[in-house]
């Protein structure tokens, strides 16, 4: 069935249920892509990054339970598209928030001297005007994205190389080192045009260069819906940097390298 007819019936599926229903499938991938989400290839078949994608979705929309609901199918169905720029991840995606906060490192003294009366833009860069991911975010990425200097399938079945790069990759292309590094700096460049776009206050370029860290993996579409986001453009830094540590886990289960992940971004993103 698809979802059109899954919601005519107003049946509740577990996910084993989900994951029998090729038509079912396809058309859930489908509409993830068309909102910005990346289930990887629309083939009819719940592998892991189309698991990631759904898992993304529910957390945008706020939308809890598990297996697929007919409030979950609506969503897919009447979600408009972002207003913003959409820019898929051939990157591995964190999904749903973890409940409860962590505890999280004072605001650096740079940051709570906004509050004073000496203007903001004397004390941080504007957005805009940033410059290219710095050297810290670069080494979170490429420690917890794994290197192929070979190109071959993710768990999700995309052909990949480098530090999760998917475009234009042919089978059996090869890589250095260096032409990997390259090749991520022009993969980045797409999510660091997201992050001077979507976001409205002024950012340090250790924090720019954070949620690049962060957008990469989590994907644009996600980011452009977070919670995290919203609280950065309310001007609340302390309020987005707890949110970093929502982002770790995949499936509904924490992974302690997402975790380490996460605690690195905001560590970066927290530096003065």
């Amino acid at each position: 069935m698809n979802l059109q007819t899954f919601i005519a019936n107003r049946v509740d599926y577990q996910l084993s249920s989900v994951q029998t229903d090729r038509e079912l499938i396809q058309d859930i991938q489908r509409h993830l892509h068309r909102l910005g989400f990346n289930p990887g290839v629309v083939n009819g078949v719940w592998n892991r990054q189309t698991h990631y994608a759904f898992s993304h979705f529910k957390q945008a929309h706020q939308l809890s339970g598990f297996g697929l609901t007919a409030t979950m199918a609506r969503s897919l169905l009447q979600a408009p598209l972002p207003q913003r720029e959409l820019v898929t991840t051939g990157a591995v995606a964190a999904s749903l928030a973890s409940p409860l906060p962590r505890p999280v490192p004072p605001l650096p003294p740079s940051l709570m001297a906004s509050r004073s009366k000496t203007p903001l833009s004397r004390r941080v860069v504007k957005t805009p005007n940033l410059p290219r991911v710095n050297a810290q975010a670069l080494t979170i990425i490429k420690t917890y994205e794994r290197l192929r200097l070979e190109a071959g399938r993710c768990p999700a079945g995309v052909l990949t190389i480098g530090y999760g790069s998917t475009v234009g990759v042919r089978p059996g292309q090869k890589l250095t080192a260096k032409q990997a590094e390259a090749r991520l700096l022009k993969d980045l460049e797409q999510f660091e045009r997201v992050v001077r776009k979507v976001v409205k206050v002024p950012l340090t370029n250790n924090q720019f260069s954070a949620l690049v860290s962060f957008v990469f993996n989590v994907g644009s579409a996600a980011f452009m819906a977070s919670t995290l986001l919203k609280r950065l453009n309310q001007g609340n830094y302390q309020a987005a940097a707890e949110q970093f540590l929502q982002w770790d886990k995949a499936g509904g289960i924490s992974l302690s390298k997402l975790t380490q992940r996460r605690q690195a971004e905001q560590a970066l993103f927290l530096k003065a």
